[in-house]
């Protein structure tokens, strides 16, 4: 008799484990590639119906945030191993060295990025209840867990909930105003209306939930209003061209195949070159697009540079080393760069990528993990440096850009105004390691959100794609899909004036979770001799 007093250890388990993965990797389905957003309301509220039946069947305080924990936990689990099961096709690229890494990989990244959202879920039951605090407190830790995971340990903001609205270029355009940071905490809200709806009559969440509806409302409204201005334009005299090889990852650094790869890029560059009709031209090159030190070999560069017409710069990705004589330590430091040659070949200017990728581009902790047999998924031997400078590139006569080096494209940038700013972005990438799944496709979704964000547009050149040419306001003009071979060219678009994130940054995302917590300490005050309204 006793055992059955007492609530059900398998019940327990599944309403507070099975049910938040189950609907987290179903929310996971409103992200790029997948775009089914009607699934993200049905998965936040799902999490916040399991909430409310912890702060139900649990009376002991710290039972209660332990169990809203282990839910969140569990949810960003389930978003987190979805969204992000492409990741692992990087180990199959060597399968023999890496393929017995897969399952750990798979598991122990969505576990550990879960965490924030069982930071979120357990401060949300602190106030939790029939009324709008918690689910307001929800939101708020949800959005300040988000920033805090794109910043804490070099930061990963990969699959933020604000880039579900890919979905609709019209709600993406609210990034020109709040950033992707601040579009999250929207997005939030917006998920959460099912929950907000389903609290008792009259509770204060009913009008949370009209306030989040009219504000969705007004978001679309404005990006509709915002993409039917008449844009920018392009650069008339100014033609840039992007070429794809699609060199398969397997083949890019056997010595064997290097000649193979330099004459498909030759001649996917005298292709882009023989287009002269719009005057001076600009061609862009991927990620460590060659097998070469590319700096160090100026025959090279002159050959390749040769088949372009007079008036050009060739942009690319190679790997830069700084001689021993010149860096100030007195040890050698290879930088994954950004080239910029003129028609001669010669180096006009460079940029060294900043935002390493932590045990692919360097291992963290060498000198204990080094020792133990872990590898880089690098073609180096070496762990590579960290920029010390960025700042937009400029070559005289051209208009300045700023680089973004494989995956420092999904960080929100944060650019000089004035005569400083860039009029345009580059993005160089190799998304040969995650083939054809959804990895490439989630990262092209969420550079483009760094074209609406500034209001300036972007040129993508990815080895394997998806290349693409992007307006200032993130409308994808030309694109390359996956594994195809060949050449986009199109006038540069021009650049919109500084958006108002461009202008302010996070300060607006800041001013959002400010007004969170002010909602909620007068919702506390005004309700605290009246529990039955909270």
């Amino acid at each position: 008799m006793g055992g059955k007093s007492r609530p059900d250890f398998l019940h327990k388990l599944a309403l507070r484990m099975l049910v938040p993965a189950g609907a987290g990797l179903a929310g996971s389905l409103a992200l790029p590639p997948w775009h089914i957003w009607p699934l993200l309301p049905v998965a936040f509220s799902l999490l916040a119906w399991v909430l409310d039946f912890i702060a139900d069947s649990e009376a002991v305080p710290a039972r209660r945030y332990r169990a809203a924990a282990l839910a969140g936990w569990s949810f960003g689990f389930g978003w987190f191993v979805f969204s992000l099961s492409w990741i692992t096709e990087a180990f199959r690229v060597e399968a023999a060295l890496f393929a017995w890494l897969i399952p750990f990989v798979l598991m122990l990244l969505p576990a550990g990025l879960a965490l924030f959202w069982a930071v979120a879920t357990a401060v949300a039951m602190r106030w939790w209840g029939g009324g709008a605090r918690g689910l307001l407190l929800l939101i708020a830790a949800f959005s300040v867990d988000e920033w805090l995971r794109g910043h804490l340990f070099t930061g990963f903001p990969w699959n933020l909930p604000g880039y579900a609205t890919d979905a609709s270029n019209a709600l993406a355009q609210t990034a020109s105003v709040l950033g992707i940071y601040g579009l999250t905490t929207l997005v939030l809200a917006w998920s959460l209306l099912p929950a907000m709806l389903w609290r008792p009559k009259g509770s204060p969440a009913y009008r949370l939930a009209g306030l989040s509806a009219a504000v969705l409302a007004l978001c679309w409204a404005g990006g509709v209003w915002r993409l039917a201005q008449p844009g920018p334009g392009v650069h008339d005299d100014i033609a840039v061209s992007v070429v794809q090889a699609s060199i398969p990852q397997s083949m890019k650094w056997q010595r064997e195949r290097r000649s193979e790869i330099l004459r498909r890029y030759y001649d996917l560059t005298a292709k882009a070159g023989a287009d002269t009709t719009l005057g001076r031209h600009i061609v862009v090159w991927p990620e460590t697009a060659l097998p070469y030190l590319v700096a160090e070999m100026p025959k090279l560069r002159q050959d390749v540079t040769s088949v372009l017409p007079s008036d050009s710069l060739l942009i690319l990705g190679s790997i830069r080393r700084e001689p021993v004589a010149a860096a100030t330590d007195g040890s050698l430091h290879v930088y994954n760069s950004v080239l910029v040659l003129d028609h001669n070949g010669a180096v006009a200017a460079h940029y060294d990528k900043q935002r390493l990728v932590p045990f692919g581009e360097f291992l963290p902790f060498e000198n204990i993990l080094g020792p133990m047999g872990l590898r880089k998924l690098v073609p180096v031997p070496l762990s590579f440096t960290a920029g010390t400078h960025g700042g937009p590139l400029s070559v005289h006569g051209w208009p300045g850009f700023e680089p973004l080096v494989c995956y420092e494209a999904v960080f929100p940038l944060s650019l000089p105004l004035g005569d400083a700013r860039p009029q345009w972005l580059v993005n160089v990438t190799n998304d040969a390691w995650f083939g054809t799944s959804a990895g490439p496709r989630q990262h092209l979704a969420q550079a483009r959100f760094r074209a609406i964000e500034e209001g300036l547009p972007m040129v993508r050149a990815a080895n394997t794609g998806i290349s693409a040419i992007i307006d200032a306001r993130g409308n994808v003009l030309k694109h390359l899909g996956l594994d195809s071979i060949g050449v986009l060219t199109a006038p540069l678009p021009r650049s919109l004036d500084p958006t108002l994130y461009a202008r302010w940054g996070d300060i607006a995302f800041d001013i959002l979770i400010v007004a969170l917590l002010g909602a909620i300490v007068i919702d506390v005050q005004k309700y605290a001799k009246n529990p039955m309204l909270t």
